[in-house]
């Protein structure tokens, strides 16, 4: 059985390890899918001289032609017409799923995604264009079927890479077939919700306590004064209630008071922040704001949900969007904390990767930010955020 379990995990490393060190190859034509854990991206990246000559589509454009920025916003209409039917992708035997990004216009760089700027004028030769759809995925284990449906003439094979969580897989379509094994590979544990940190107990069993207490000393009062008017019987139980409420008040329930209870600043700060980042990965509008509301309440919850909304356009403008994939809490100072509010000063780095040329690039940020975390519905909630300083790491 053990020896199965080895053999079944070094298979599986085999596209991993068949890719680690290999230089991506830019060519005339290829495209890329990008599987994640809650959507699929599909992109083609194409030279703007293979699109007119050898797919068609009129650009007006020659060999060295030096083409300026609006030149080529006029061209987008025309390439989302004619790409979004060249690479057919099925979703569980669903082909229209997908949603257009946008087109962008790059340096021919795998290396390095770089969208050119739009008062850059240069030569056809010189850049590519990109086009790039997203569609929700429904399960960790849907069925991905993917088939190339239009060769530009004089290319005979167009390579495809696969990207997951896995690695990078590079297959070379060719035109007898236009077909390829698009078998994606994603961790278990990709969907796993973030959990909230409970607020603290402590708090509640202080105010059990007090009540206790008190209704101990009235019940000793009131086991007086029916002590003095002579029933003694009714006295002794009515005071036997009070020591039994007094000792109960003294330990409720076993827990300990809220003075006895740390608050844990950093473990709370980096669920709060794990769980919008996991709501980042929502591209359903409204599946997105249900996350978020896990984690955030009151002006962050709006702010954040804007902020997503901004990050959804900045993909439209850029063809490219980072998925966080972890985060470390570095510091997290108390600064203020009154009851069931507390402000930390905190920073953090964040790990996470962006999908171009058909695999991932490793992309680390630092943060440096006030949180104002709130008690609400029973979990401690972001209510407020002010980014002190945002760092990218090279």
């Amino acid at each position: 059985m053990i020896l199965r379990l080895v053999t079944l995990l070094l298979i599986s490393l085999v596209p991993v390890v068949a890719q680690r060190g290999r230089e991506i190859i830019v060519t005339d034509v290829s495209a890329a899918i990008y599987a994640t854990g809650w959507e699929l991206e599909k992109e083609i990246v194409i030279r703007p001289l293979t699109l007119q000559d050898g797919l068609g589509v009129s650009l007006g454009i020659q060999d060295g032609d030096v083409v300026d920025g609006a030149t080529r916003d006029s061209w987008k209409a025309d390439i989302s017409d004619e790409l979004s039917e060249t690479l057919k992708v099925w979703i569980d035997g669903r082909e229209n799923a997908f949603q257009q990004v946008g087109v962008q216009f790059i340096l021919p760089d795998p290396n390095e995604f770089k969208p050119l700027l739009p008062e850059q004028s240069l030569s056809v030769d010189d850049f590519m264009i990109t086009v790039t759809w997203v569609a929700p995925l429904p399960s960790l284990k849907s069925q991905i079927d993917v088939e190339w449906a239009k060769f530009p003439s004089n290319i005979e094979i167009i390579p495809i890479r696969l990207a997951d969580t896995l690695g990078t897989r590079t297959v070379q379509v060719q035109r007898e077939t236009g077909k390829m094994d698009a078998e994606i590979r994603l961790a278990a544990n990709l969907r796993k919700t973030p959990v909230p940190v409970q607020v603290d107990q402590g708090r509640k069993v202080s105010i059990l306590r007090r009540a206790l207490m008190c209704a101990s000393l009235l019940l000793l009062v009131v086991a007086f004064f029916l002590l003095k008017k002579g029933k003694r019987y009714v006295a002794i139980m009515v005071g036997s209630g009070a020591t039994i409420l007094f000792f109960v008040g003294c330990f409720p329930l076993g827990m300990r008071d809220s003075s006895e209870e740390e608050f844990d600043a950093a473990t709370t700060v980096k669920r709060v922040l794990e769980g919008v980042y996991y709501a980042y990965q929502f591209t359903d509008r409204e599946a997105q704001y249900d996350a978020m509301e896990q984690s955030l309440c009151g002006d962050a919850l709006e702010a954040s949900f804007l902020e997503a909304a901004a990050a959804m356009g900045m993909r439209e403008r850029e063809g490219s969007r980072v998925r966080v994939r972890s985060v470390t809490i570095n510091t997290a100072e108390i600064l203020e904390k009154q009851g069931e509010k507390s402000l930390v000063r905190t920073d953090w780095t964040t790990l996470g990767e962006m999908g171009h040329w058909g695999h991932f690039h490793k992309v680390k940020h630092s943060h440096r930010a006030d949180v104002s975390l709130v008690a609400h519905n029973g979990s401690w909630k972001g209510m407020h955020f002010r980014l002190n300083e945002r760092i990218e790491e090279k």
